[in-house]
């Protein structure tokens, strides 16, 4: 309730500050916003452009951008549509959909725009990746590794292909596979939630629960003394 009203007030805020501004000043204020993860302001800048220039196609991809950021998915979907119908040649609104389709679980629609993506974009290991998790929803975990591996191949280092990949080495009973990969993700980044709550799973499913304990215990103190500013630097 409180992080709502905080959040509330921080949105009332940013309006204030679009009184006066030009439809281009709100809409760089949005896309900084929007890069610097604060995607519910960015909502309200690239609503603010729109007001002023309803049928400025840019803003309208934007704000779609961050309500998917936001996890406001069903709104995403309908803005990314307006701008599909206003200009089906957007670059990237191909790889937007799939990946906002796969939140949405479904993976027909994904895959069908994923592919689209890729006539363009063969190598692309964001639309590969958008591929394997389309299978994964579609419970067909052989074709989701394949893509996952080729996402991999493409950008070796690709934080959220590994992720994927570890879960469903995770579900298809393989944690040292899966170890491997967390392990790897949180050697560049320790804090990171999902990984190190991946590699907790992954260590009761190989029988360590007081490694698992231990990696649990570590992050909820890691995180709790980062959000009281005693993370150090």
């Amino acid at each position: 309730m409180v992080k709502k009203y905080l959040l509330l007030l921080a949105m009332l805020s940013v309006h204030a500050g679009c009184t006066g501004k030009t439809g281009q000043e709100l809409y760089s204020d949005g896309v900084k916003a929007l890069r610097e993860g604060k995607s519910g302001s960015a909502i309200v800048l690239f609503r603010s452009v729109l007001e002023k220039e309803q049928n400025r196609s840019d803003a309208r991809y934007q704000l779609a951008k961050a309500y998917f950021a936001e996890g406001r998915y069903t709104l995403a979907d309908k803005e990314f549509q307006k701008v599909y119908r206003q200009n089906p040649a957007q670059p990237g609104i191909h790889l937007d959909l799939a990946q906002l389709y796969n939140a949405l679980k479904k993976p027909d629609l994904a895959l069908s725009h994923a592919e689209q993506y890729r006539a363009d974009h063969t190598d692309s290991a964001d639309a590969l990746e958008a591929i394997g998790s389309a299978y994964l929803i579609k419970m067909m975990p052989d074709q989701a590794e394949t893509y996952f591996l080729k996402a991999l191949q493409q950008v070796p280092g690709k934080q959220s292909a590994k992720l994927e990949l570890a879960a469903l080495y995770l579900q298809q009973a393989k944690p040292l596979q899966a170890q491997a990969l967390l392990e790897d993700i949180i050697k560049g980044n320790p804090l990171h939630l999902r990984a190190n709550n991946l590699l907790a799973d992954t260590q009761i499913a190989m029988g360590h629960k007081a490694e698992a304990r231990s990696t649990s215990h570590w992050l909820i103190a890691s995180l709790t003394a980062g959000s009281l500013g005693c993370g150090g630097g």
